[in-house]
């Protein structure tokens, strides 16, 4: 026993059992050597997988049988090795003769409803031999009702021993004297990988019947060497925390209000996830008052004074809009947007699309460029019906400027563009913006030429004033 009465794991008794393991697998890659050998060669290794495993698992059976600890579940993460598995205990008969005719009759009853060209398929025409000799299969590749079928004869005791994949273990209460895993390792859809705590625990809670079995018996079959803190990991950790993924939606509300007598209150309180939020609760509740007390133990020095700069801090914001609302409005500021103004523009986050939704605001630093024209926008009429949305005055007018541009990829071509530093790497082009995405409003004007059409005119024209003047600027206040 690897694990006693006591649920102690025993590292002792498990190493002796990987031992024996051991020997009898290098006798028997030894004696497959020799028979390829003599046959011209070949992989060893598949006679351990084949011939030996199918010797296992029929002497384990028989073993079961004669030391009367059956019912066995055999799990194996396989439908076609299930399949495989049973077919290979044609030989051996568990059922009497009157337990025969009972699954006759049982089968007989429920393959009724199909039709007679489906009570023809292969899948059910090998499948009551099969039952009838105490054997059964169960995966997700059987017909439903084959599938019930074979639960039924379990739980009556009509099938000794059942080949199943693990889904059988999950949602059905089918509990059996012993248990047998075929395979410590199975395939996760990547990689082979060991079964983790909570998937044995799931499979072979189902060894040991309630009221009937002093104790359940798992059997491990080792197709792979295991450590001994991997097998300890293995048979003593925790079971796999379940979470509850009820969600009340329009759709089931709905539903509910056409059933008489069902409260959608009564059913979120009936819930496992209802169960789980009240479990949680008191350690929650622990949580609040642990930060509460650490927030009423939290002294800040001259708070008063931290307050009134706050205050004051507020206030000069509030003012710094209101004054820059009015300086920019058109009236005020127009007469000012001569080409070759210097300004500074900045974007706001979703104008640039780079934000992240975690803040509001520019995205990027303030840079300056040089207007080039300005011209009023579209009007209602002339927007289309779709643009119904008033204009407010920032946007009245638009502003060509002539600013330098971070270089993007195709990919990203159908953004706007985005204003960079003067003195970065990037590209001179020509961007309108509004009257709000103006920041200041210099009072230095620079030389534009007429001919803007080429790289390098842009280029020379943004580079010469800016280089020089882009750190030094300093907005000025119109007046």
């Amino acid at each position: 026993m690897v694990v006693d009465s006591r649920g102690n794991f025993r590292e002792d008794n498990f190493g002796k059992a990987v031992a024996v393991v051991n020997d009898v697998t290098g006798d028997s890659v030894s004696a497959s050597k020799r028979q390829k050998k003599g046959a011209g060669g070949g992989d060893p290794t598949l006679v351990i997988g084949d011939g030996k495993e199918k010797s296992d698992v029929a002497k384990l059976v028989k073993m079961v049988m004669e030391k009367n600890f059956d019912p066995i579940i055999i799990f194996s993460f396989s439908k076609k090795e299930c399949e495989s598995l049973a077919m290979q205990m044609v030989a051996m008969d568990l059922n009497t003769a009157e337990e025969k005719q009972m699954i006759e009759a049982v089968f007989t009853s429920a393959i009724d409803v199909l039709s007679i060209e489906d009570q023809k398929l292969p899948q059910i025409r090998n499948l009551l031999p099969m039952l009838q000799r105490g054997f059964g299969v169960h995966h997700s590749g059987l017909l439903p009702i084959l599938k019930e079928m074979v639960e039924i004869l379990f739980q009556e005791g009509l099938i000794k021993a059942l080949f199943a994949t693990e889904t059988f273990s999950t949602g059905l209460n089918m509990p059996a004297k012993t248990v047998c895993f075929t395979h410590v390792r199975k395939f996760d859809g990547g990689s082979f990988r060991w079964v983790s705590s909570g998937e044995y625990i799931q499979m072979s809670g189902r060894a040991g019947r309630r009221g009937l079995d002093d104790k359940g018996l798992v059997v491990m079959m080792l197709d792979a060497r295991m450590e001994p803190s991997v097998a300890k990991q293995m048979l003593k950790g925790a079971a796999d925390t379940l979470y509850s993924e009820f969600h009340l939606e329009y759709n089931m509300l709905l539903n509910l209000m056409r059933v008489e007598g069902v409260e959608p209150e009564e059913l979120m309180h009936r819930s496992y996830r209802q169960f789980q939020t009240e479990r949680l609760l008191p350690a929650l509740q622990q949580k609040l008052r642990r930060l509460e007390g650490e927030h009423e133990s939290f002294k800040i020095p001259d708070e008063h004074s931290i307050e009134e700069y706050l205050m004051l801090t507020d206030q000069l914001v509030a003012f710094q809009q209101q004054m820059r609302s009015l300086l920019y409005q058109p009236k005020y500021a127009l007469p000012f947007l001569q080409p070759g103004r210097l300004v500074q523009i900045s974007l706001a986050a979703e104008a640039t699309d780079e934000t992240d939704g975690s803040a509001e605001g520019p995205t990027h630093a303030p840079v300056w460029g040089a207007i080039i024209n300005f011209q009023k926008a579209l009007s209602k009429s002339k927007r289309g019906k779709d643009d119904e949305k008033p204009r407010s005055k920032d946007k009245e007018f638009l502003i060509d400027i002539l600013v330098n541009i971070r270089k993007v990829s195709a990919q990203q071509s159908h953004r706007r563009p985005i204003p960079i530093p003067a003195n970065s790497d990037g590209e001179a082009l020509i961007m309108a913006v509004t009257l709000g995405e103006i920041a200041a409003i210099s009072s230095l004007r620079v030389y534009i030429p007429q001919d803007l059409r080429s790289v390098q005119s842009r280029q020379n024209a943004i580079k010469a004033p800016l280089w020089k003047w882009s750190g030094d600027l300093r907005a000025a206040h119109l007046s």
